[in-house]
């Protein structure tokens, strides 16, 4: 993986909130199209095997929608493959989630968490959540006071199993905090619909 790339591979994965659907860019380790339990294929895991890439994307969503407010809808997935750093990208597999936000708190259009990690290049590796149930203060949570569901998430991330990278090509490693903001621009679309 090159810094700041999406190489060699990534997933989109889709849903849809009270407001809009969105997606977010999971940054991936290779694709390979066998073994091929669920029909996806698999990638690679920093620990030098390889895990269904369906499994993975799936272990992902059922933790975010622990965050994620009843109102949102985790609806499916692509993922692409890329040649080289510049390539376009192509995609290669898709599946459907269908995987429904648990939380009972209230959402607020346009806004955001983003969890933050370091990876082992010393990069960033970010998710992206939008229209969730923020805390009421906008403050950012650093890691000793995740909660559970927040902790789960964060140790899925960083775990070796999985194959996430951050852009850097760097292995996620170590949480550094969850932010918590109003999206100005997906805050001006809401306005003009």
């Amino acid at each position: 993986m090159t810094e700041n790339s999406l190489y060699p591979c990534f997933a989109k994965v889709h849903y849809r909130t009270f407001k809009a659907v969105h997606d977010q860019t999971i940054p991936l380790l290779n694709w390979f199209s066998t073994p091929n339990v669920n029909g996806s294929g698999s990638i690679s895991q920093w620990d030098a095997g390889t895990v269904d890439v369906d499994d993975v994307i799936r272990g992902l969503v059922n933790l975010e929608k622990v965050v994620m407010p009843t109102t949102t809808n985790f609806t499916d997935y692509i993922i692409y493959t890329m040649a080289d750093k510049d390539a376009v990208p192509q995609p290669v597999a898709q599946g459907l989630l269908n995987i429904d936000g648990t939380l009972a708190d209230d959402p607020v259009a346009a806004s955001q968490a983003t969890y933050t990690w370091r990876t082992t290049l010393f990069g960033i590796s970010k998710l992206v959540l939008l229209d969730i149930a923020p805390p009421a203060d906008y403050q950012d949570v650093l890691p000793t006071d995740y909660s559970a569901g927040n902790i789960a998430l964060s140790n899925w991330w960083v775990s070796a199993d999985h194959g996430i990278a951050g852009r850097d090509g760097g292995q996620p490693n170590i949480p550094m905090k969850i932010s918590y903001t109003l999206n100005n621009r997906l805050q001006k679309s809401y306005k003009r619909r």
